[in-house]
């Protein structure tokens, strides 16, 4: 069985890196530094309900209200340090506060990004935020005093998550005269090497990623942004990592659970104009977008175990033979009830060719 969660509904926390914050009274307590200061100061009070984490190395730096503080022992004041946190400390320091949207004051180059959190409720939503962006630009050029570039939403929805989760009893992967708890064991091997592994989490997440895009396409959604999102969010901590994880629970059942941005929708679009879409949904039973994206996270879930069950037990060749063989029966001419006649003979045989399906058929039909 699997259960999905709801949407991330918790206060958005976001992260400020302001390690070139100086207390100081030197060159370095002017420029960057007033503005990092007066942003700390008035930031809480732009949305009491966002949540807030400074990353600094000044500990001379008293706080504000409405601030969380996360110092480190490091000299960042020193530009070559600095670089160094950011490469690779500030990707676990963000994982371990779970921050949703980091703010980086000092940016490469004259740039201002501004980030517009839409809720687009059961749409996909790409329309509207552009229409959005499009529309507050003029006020940005006039406040900021500066020239608009690029207007567009971004495809990483890491404010629109969508999870799932499932539990699968020891003794369903007693296959391959493996025992219960072996299975269990083979399938979190080939988790371990995902995680250590970002050439396998590559695959590992494709297999994902095989599942959602059918659904996706399926119902008129854009299979590709959901694609860009999933592993963009594969990699937020700055290393590409599974999207799923499979563990062991004190029962000995292996657990599996999955994560990801899911910006589909049910209305608006494809989803609504094509009727293959409409029946698709209608066969779904979902009315929603969240309930939508339940499904999506679900059947990536499942496609995942399938894949690795494969992969850890009989092998994904085998498996991908028989699919071939039945296809190559279908293209000889064989009728429903012949397909897997003509396939198992030809996998039993290990000789899957178009030449071999004919004659197999041609014996079935002529007895």
């Amino acid at each position: 069985m699997a259960s999905v969660k709801e949407y991330n509904t918790r206060a958005i926390h976001v992260g400020v890196n302001a390690h070139l914050l100086s207390m100081a009274a030197n060159y370095r307590s002017a420029g960057i530094n007033w503005y990092i200061q007066n942003l700390l100061q008035h930031l809480p009070g732009a949305d009491p309900g966002f949540r807030y984490t400074v990353f600094a190395g000044e500990r001379a730096y008293p706080g504000a209200a409405g601030l969380a503080l996360s110092f480190t022992r490091l000299p960042t004041h020193r530009p070559a340090v600095r670089f160094v946190w950011e490469q690779a400390v500030q990707p676990w320091a963000l994982w371990r506060e779970d921050i949703d949207l980091l703010h980086c004051p000092a940016l490469v180059g004259p740039m201002l990004v501004v980030h517009l959190i839409h809720d687009v409720r059961d749409a996909m939503g790409a329309n509207a935020v552009n229409t959005a962006c499009e529309a507050i630009a003029p006020d940005l050029e006039s406040l900021s005093g500066g020239r608009v570039g690029l207007r567009i939403l971004s495809n990483l929805a890491d404010q629109r998550l969508a999870r799932a989760r499932c539990r699968v009893p020891a003794t369903a992967l007693a296959l391959e005269g493996l025992s219960p708890a072996e299975g269990v064991q083979r399938i979190l091997e080939a988790q371990a090497f995902a995680e250590a592994d970002p050439y396998r989490a590559t695959t590992h997440n494709k297999g994902i990623m095989n599942g959602i895009d059918a659904v996706a396409l399926a119902t008129g959604n854009d299979w590709r942004a959901i694609e860009a999102g999933a592993h963009a969010y594969a990699a937020r901590g700055g290393r590409y990592r599974p999207l799923s994880r499979w563990e062991r629970d004190e029962r000995g059942d292996l657990v599996g659970r999955i994560e990801l941005p899911m910006a589909a929708g049910t209305f608006g679009g494809a989803t609504r104009a094509h009727p293959t879409a409409q029946l698709s949904l209608a066969i779904l039973g979902v009315e929603t977008s969240q309930e939508l994206a339940q499904v999506l996270a679900a059947v990536g879930l499942a496609q995942n175990l399938a894949a690795l069950r494969a992969l850890a037990m009989e092998g994904i060749q085998r498996g991908h033979m028989r699919l071939h063989a039945r296809q190559v029966a279908m293209a000889a001419g064989a009728s429903a009830g012949q397909i897997d006649q003509v396939a198992q003979r030809m996998v039993q045989e290990g000789t899957v060719r178009s030449d071999r399906a004919e004659a197999i058929l041609k014996e079935l039909l002529h007895g």
